[in-house]
């Protein structure tokens, strides 16, 4: 059994893999503060909550963007789960060597996108993660990086304007009737919405003049992926547990099963 841990800005996933199949996954909130204890309590009650046996957990493989959970997020898989965690890093010496040394700034989460995008569809491909950031990466014909770009979420952004405005408020995240809004929250939530999408349908656009690409694979993934993607004009695939994916695909090319 594979223990994947997915650590974002905002949230953390973990993921319980078998024989490459995810079985179980499950979202807690991102917090540096919490020792390796509290994540092992977090771990613990998740897998008997599923009817997983502890002692199954035989690797563990981590994606982390917030450094501060690095030391307990490994502390808690040495003491309590008897595993030597796998950290993703751009250093690592991937068999499909798609960033050919460069881009080593680049977050874990998007190198798992892309490796799941190389081992499981053709190329060349456009990979966009809706998380706390809205990236966007682009892998070649020959399956070699690109590059990408990176906006703010659209939770972030929209968080960032209700604060600075205030008489503006929170909104349901969902479509309105209409693209032009008779009142504040159908004008909010089509700006913040229909904005989010002609974004990405605009991003992918723009890729494809610039580098002259027909794209086979659009792979999209993230939060809020299902509802931009379901209006998108681009998006060809939407891959929920891409990340999750990708650190299967990494684990077993660096961990062998025991």
């Amino acid at each position: 059994m594979l223990l994947a841990i997915d650590t974002g800005n905002t949230q953390t996933v973990l993921g319980l893999i078998r024989d490459g199949e995810i079985i179980r996954s499950w979202r807690i909130t991102s917090d540096g503060t919490r020792t390796e204890d509290e994540l092992w309590v977090y771990v613990r009650l998740l897998c008997h909550d599923a009817g997983i046996s502890i002692p199954d957990i035989k690797r563990t493989v981590i994606s982390s963007v917030v450094p501060q959970m690095n030391a307990g997020l490994r502390d808690m898989s040495r003491e309590y789960l008897n595993t030597d965690p796998l950290f993703v890093t751009p250093s690592l010496p991937f068999r499909h060597n798609f960033l050919e040394g460069r881009f080593q700034t680049l977050g874990a989460d998007r190198i798992c996108n892309m490796y799941a995008g190389l081992t499981a569809y053709p190329l060349p491909q456009i990979i966009i993660d809706f998380g706390t950031a809205t990236t966007v990466d682009v892998l070649g014909s020959d399956g070699k990086y690109l590059g990408g770009s990176i906006a703010p979420g659209i939770r972030t952004s929209s968080a960032n304007l209700f604060r600075a405005a205030a008489q503006l408020h929170g909104i349901s995240m969902e479509f309105p009737e209409h693209v032009i809004g008779t009142d504040t929250s159908s004008q909010l939530r089509s700006g913040i919405l229909w904005g989010a999408v002609d974004q990405t349908d605009g991003m992918v656009r723009r890729i494809i003049r610039e580098t002259g690409l027909t794209f086979s694979t659009i792979l999209s993934t993230g939060g809020l992926v299902e509802m931009v993607s379901s209006r998108s004009e681009t998006i060809t695939k939407t891959i929920p547990d891409l990340t999750l994916k990708g650190l299967t695909a990494i684990a077993d090319e660096f961990i062998p099963e025991s």
